[in-house]
């Protein structure tokens, strides 16, 4: 949870799946903690989206992408790694992209 929060200031980190891996282990393990994630003003509605309808909501899937993009072009032209890392990273980058922007916008009927 508490690298799912970090991730929300630092554009490097993550922030969607270490929350859903906290909502998982949540569901699991306290209910209490679950509820108070599904119900937070912030972060309840996204994850309720995506628990009912599979929906990212378009800011999510631009920042996410950007920062997929951003994130390959600092390894391309900042750090000197080899070229078939950079190529398998790209894949893993775009394979992830492709499944988020075929992913709903909106919920349905709404």
């Amino acid at each position: 949870m508490g690298l799912g929060v970090v991730g929300i200031f630092l554009p490097l980190l993550p922030t969607t799946p270490f929350l859903l891996l906290a909502l998982w282990c949540f569901a699991r393990s306290s209910q209490r903690f679950h509820d108070w994630l599904y119900h937070h003003p912030r972060l309840g509605g996204p994850l309720r989206q995506w628990r009912d309808h599979r929906v990212v909501p378009p800011r999510a899937k631009f920042l996410a992408v950007s920062m997929m993009a951003a994130s390959w072009c600092l390894l391309a032209f900042v750090l000197a790694v080899k070229a078939w890392v950079l190529l398998l990273v790209g894949a893993i980058l775009a394979s992830v992209s492709l499944y988020l922007v075929t992913r709903p916008s909106r919920v349905p009927g709404v």
